[in-house]
């Protein structure tokens, strides 16, 4: 069985991207675009596309966010695949599936509290 078969490229997948950011070069008007690892990580929603890798070429896979200001990220297809399996990618899996933002509240005293929040895939209403 071939590494292909088991990508389904029609398929929507949801990883941990770090927002673009860019800057400008002052005189040029050219425009820089990275991502900053100080920023905080998103699941966001992504595609297959094949502009730079070919699927039967079973070489490297690359996701494009459907999202906008978040960009591509390109694997190799090994690692995608064990990536898949071990849920640091996640397949879509139903037309309502999507990212939230949760926040839970923990008391740590009577009187001091620690708020958390965290970006998590759910199923359901928007």
């Amino acid at each position: 069985m071939n590494k292909i078969s088991k990508i389904d490229k029609n398929a929507h997948y949801f990883l941990l991207m770090h927002p673009l950011e860019y800057f400008v070069i002052p005189g040029l008007n050219f425009v820089c675009w990275y991502k900053s690892s100080s920023t905080r990580e998103k699941w966001v929603e992504c595609e297959i596309v094949e502009e730079n890798y070919k699927l039967v070429d079973e070489y490297k896979i690359e996701l494009r966010s459907i999202e906008e200001g978040y960009g591509k990220e390109t694997f190799y297809v090994d690692d995608f695949i064990s990536h898949v399996n071990n849920g640091y990618i996640v397949k879509k899996t139903s037309p309502d599936m999507h990212c939230v933002e949760e926040h839970w509240i923990e008391p740590l005293t009577s009187n001091t509290y620690l708020h958390h929040s965290a970006y998590v895939l759910k199923k359901g209403k928007r």
